[in-house]
Order: structure tokens, then C-alpha cells, then sequence
């Protein structure tokens, strides 16, 4: 007679815990929002609105990542008030908008401030997109972003990168408003050697425009200083600004 044998398998301790942890965990969902576009001119300050709702079980203190900006850029996470930044109590480096009950938005705001200084490569300080991170700091699984994106708008500038030059520069060309533009070069007998840019319709914004150290006749210019002229024109009215560049041949 053939005997059965009944084996029965049943699962250690630990994994019997880890199944009563995933069981019994709350299941926890975060939002922020809402995504937010806008423009800003240069130095100017400003705030904006976002709010945080967290739908589960239980609630939790809620936490952000630091936001990245790019260089001349700054932010800061402030209270719903926009009075008070956020605070940072247990020093981990993280801005903390508190305890979130879930079912009913939590409010804040960040305060961001555009550039003041253009000069050098500021060709990339155009816009600034700014990802606003939440998560919660007992599950920093448990996240959402928001997008900040913002358009600079400067006043009436120019500037040239390099310079000293020797053979090629980069003009940033900002314009506060929709027109054309015209761009020429002079040399110290007052003489136009090249034209650049003439009647060129740009939006407004930051612009970049190459040279490469060659007048009109293709003919690369001489070592020396050199006058440059932006024209600017908006309807009847025409805005100039001049300003020196300096070519060092080898």
C-alpha cells in the first residue's frame, strides 16, 4: 500500500510581515498644482499660487525638493499668505509646507526674481522652467511636480561676448517689445564697415546674433576699437543705444 505524504509549505515570519506591511500600508496619492506660465521683465519680483492635496487614508507633513534655477534666477517657498517663507524645522534641507490633512487643498506660494544683471552669456537666462516638487516626508515615494515656466522680458540692451574678440563674438540683443531691429558697425573715422542686422523684425525677448570680426566685403577688419549701433524701431518711434568693441588680431 502506497502511503501520501502531504507536504505543506508556509512562508517565514518575514515574509508573512512584509505581506501585512503592503496590505495594511495606506495608500497615499499626492498632487500639486496647478502648472503656471508667464512672463517677467528683468529685476522684476513676483509670486505665484500653487496648491497641494493629498488623497488617502491619513494625513502627512509635506515636504519640497529645491527647486533648480538657472544662474541670476531666484525662489523661494513662502506661506499661502505670501507673508512668512516655509520653514525647515528638522534642518534636512527641505522647505516644509506641514501637515496635510487629506480631502481639502493646502495653499503656498513661490516667489521668484528675474535677473538683474545681463551681461556675458545671458543669451541663456531667456526663460527660467522652474519643476515644483511635493513629497511626503514619511514616503518620499509618495510625490508630484508642478511646472513654472517664465519668458524674460528685458528692457532695451545690447552687449558682446567676447570681448576683447579676435576673430568672432556674440552680440545679446534684448528688446522690451515686438519691432525691428538694425545692427551696424563703425569704425573710429565714423564710417559704417558692416551692417549686421537691418530692419530685422524680432519679437521681444533675447535675441542672439554672431559676428565674425568681417566687414561688408567679406574682408576680415583690422586689430583696433570698433563703434557699434543698435537701432530699435516700434511703430514711428526709433530707440538707439551705441556702444565699443575691441578686435585683437593674433
Amino acid at each position: 500500500m502506497l502511503g501520501v505524504l502531504l507536504i505543506i509549505l508556509t512562508p517565514a515570519r518575514s515574509q508573512l510581515n512584509l505581506r501585512q506591511n503592503i496590505t495594511d500600508r495606506p495608500l497615499l496619492q499626492l498632487e500639486i498644482a496647478p502648472d503656471q506660465n508667464d512672463q517677467l521683465q528683468t529685476g522684476e519680483k513676483k509670486s505665484y499660487r500653487f496648491f497641494v492635496n493629498l488623497s488617502g487614508d491619513s494625513g502627512s507633513i509635506v515636504e519640497f525638493l529645491p527647486p533648480f534655477l538657472p544662474a541670476g534666477w531666484t525662489g523661494q517657498f513662502y506661506d499661502s499668505p505670501n507673508t512668512t517663507p516655509l520653514p525647515d524645522t528638522d534642518r534636512d534641507g527641505f522647505a516644509e509646507l506641514g501637515f496635510v490633512t487629506p480631502g481639502s487643498p493646502h495653499y503656498f506660494t513661490f516667489r521668484i526674481e528675474a535677473p538683474t544683471d545681463l551681461s556675458g552669456d545671458t543669451g541663456k537666462l531667456d526663460s527660467a522652467a522652474v519643476v515644483i516638487t511635493a513629497f511626503l516626508d514619511n514616503d518620499s515615494l509618495v510625490r508630484d511636480s508642478a511646472r513654472l515656466t517664465i519668458r524674460l522680458i528685458p528692457g532695451l540692451l545690447i552687449h558682446n561676448f567676447p570681448n576683447p574678440l579676435e576673430d568672432q563674438t556674440t552680440f545679446v540683443i534684448g528688446i522690451p517689445d515686438n519691432g525691428e531691429v538694425s545692427l551696424f558697425i563703425f569704425n573710429r573715422a565714423g564710417e559704417r564697415i558692416c551692417t549686421i542686422l537691418q530692419h530685422e523684425p524680432l519679437a521681444a525677448g533675447i535675441h542672439l546674433v554672431s559676428w565674425n570680426a568681417r566687414n561688408d566685403r567679406n574682408r576680415p577688419v583690422a586689430s583696433g576699437t570698433y563703434d557699434y549701433l543698435l537701432e530699435w524701431k516700434q511703430g514711428e518711434r526709433v530707440h538707439r543705444m551705441k556702444k565699443k568693441l575691441v578686435v585683437n588680431r593674433r
